[in-house]
C-alpha cells in the first residue's frame, strides 16, 4: 500500500493524477492502519486475560501436586502455540 501512495504521489508530481486520487489513497491508507492498530489492542486485551487465567489456575492448583504438573504442561503447550502463531504473523 505504501508503494502505491508513494507512485500516485510521483504521478501527481508530474500531472498524471488527480490529487483527488492522493487523498483517497491516504484516506485508505489511515484506515487501514487504524484497523491494525484496533486488532494489536484486542490481541493484547485477550492475552492479558489469558495470562490472568492461567495464574488464577496456578493459586488454586498449588496444594494439589500431580494437578499443578498437569496444569504446567497445559500452560507450555498453549505458550509454545503462541509463539508459534506470534511468528506466523511477523513473517506476514
Amino acid at each position: 500500500m505504501r508503494s502505491v501512495l508513494i507512485d500516485a504521489i510521483s504521478s501527481v508530481e508530474e500531472s498524471k493524477k488527480d490529487p483527488k486520487e492522493i487523498a483517497q489513497l491516504a484516506n485508505a491508507w489511515a484506515r487501514l492502519n487504524q484497523g491494525r492498530m484496533e486488532e494489536e489492542k484486542l490481541k493484547l486485551k485477550t492475552e492479558t486475560k489469558l495470562q490472568m487465567a492461567f495464574k488464577e489456575l496456578s493459586t488454586e492448583l498449588r496444594n494439589d501436586p500431580e494437578a499443578l504438573e498437569l496444569f504446567n504442561k497445559l500452560h507450555a503447550v498453549v505458550k509454545r502455540l503462541e509463539e508459534k502463531e506470534a511468528g506466523k504473523m511477523a513473517r506476514n
